[in-house]
């Protein structure tokens, strides 16, 4: 008797990444290119608390997650950011697993770091010891459950420490979303014949259609990949989250949310000034980012 997958949406989406190995970033030799505070732990623990990430008083490595490692790009920076940390990489797509596996090796990473690249699901990984840092961006909005998936990370950390989200905003996705009901609407599919017309649509509709317009101004560059366009406007499961639902979703694991990585965005001074500005900072954090 086959066992059921751990998210109802697992099938469909392995399939999904099988086809369109995801991100598209190119290989190469040698470490990733820039530098992404993001993934390294030190920077993280630091930007979030104000203090030095503690270590292990035996001297044992940073243990780090990351959930949904896709074709390694994350994987790889985490390698070459935390020399000697013990990396667990994993993911439900075998396709996207081979080319994470030669990302790695091209750029040295396993040098850097003790690297395991895993076909696990995250909702999977009950038997493995805590980790210090668990990285999962881009994932659990393609789960079935995205609930489920974040209790099973909150249950992974240490006392204390950080899990680096990235999850879609209902606010930065008004025109993708439109598109993505369109296509759906037309019966493209997921495959390569709704990647030929879903660029087909975005290339043919009037140049000063909105839809149109803020893909080649905003997604253009970020899509020229196959895979990353797939991703964007063909992903058979998904979901995207407000402010308030984003809370929500932190509170329902027992987490605190220790704030957005991108806060200059987030400050009222950007867009304020004088008494605007005066009222807007008077507001409570989560009222400001509201605004």
């Amino acid at each position: 008797m086959t066992q059921a997958p751990a998210d109802a949406a697992t099938p469909v989406v392995s399939a999904f990444y099988d086809r369109f190995p995801y991100p598209g970033d190119p290989l190469q030799d040698g470490p990733p290119p820039g530098y992404n505070w993001r993934w390294c732990v030190d920077a993280a623990y630091a930007a979030c608390t104000g203090a030095v990430a503690p270590r292990s008083a035996d001297g044992a490595p940073l243990r780090v997650l990351d959930a949904g490692c896709g074709t390694g790009v994350s994987t790889d920076y985490l390698a070459h950011l935390n020399p000697g940390a013990e990396i667990l990489a994993v993911d439900i797509s075998p396709g996207t697993l081979q080319v994470a596996r030669e990302r790695l090796r091209r750029s040295g990473g396993h040098e850097q770091a003790q690297v395991r690249i895993e076909n696990r699901s995250l909702l999977e990984l009950e038997n493995e010891d805590p980790f210090d840092y668990i990285n999962s961006v881009g994932v659990l909005h393609h789960l079935r459950q995205p609930e489920a998936g974040l209790k099973a990370l909150a249950a992974l950390l240490k006392p204390g420490a950080l899990l680096h989200l990235f999850l879609y905003a209902d606010g930065g996705r008004w025109e993708i979303h439109r598109t993505q009901r369109a296509l759906t609407a037309m019966g493209v599919g997921t495959g390569d014949e709704g990647l030929r017309l879903g660029r087909q649509l975005l290339a043919e509709l009037p140049e000063h259609n909105r839809l149109r317009r803020h893909h080649e101004q905003r997604w253009a560059i970020d899509c020229a990949a196959d895979a990353n366009f797939a991703d964007m406007y063909l992903h058979p499961q998904e979901t995207s989250y407000s402010l308030e639902r984003l809370m929500a979703f932190v509170a329902s694991a027992d987490l605190e949310f220790a704030g957005f990585s991108n806060s200059q965005v987030w400050d009222p001074a950007r867009l304020l000034q004088g008494e605007l500005l005066e009222r807007a900072q008077a507001l409570p954090p989560l009222q400001q980012w509201q605004l």
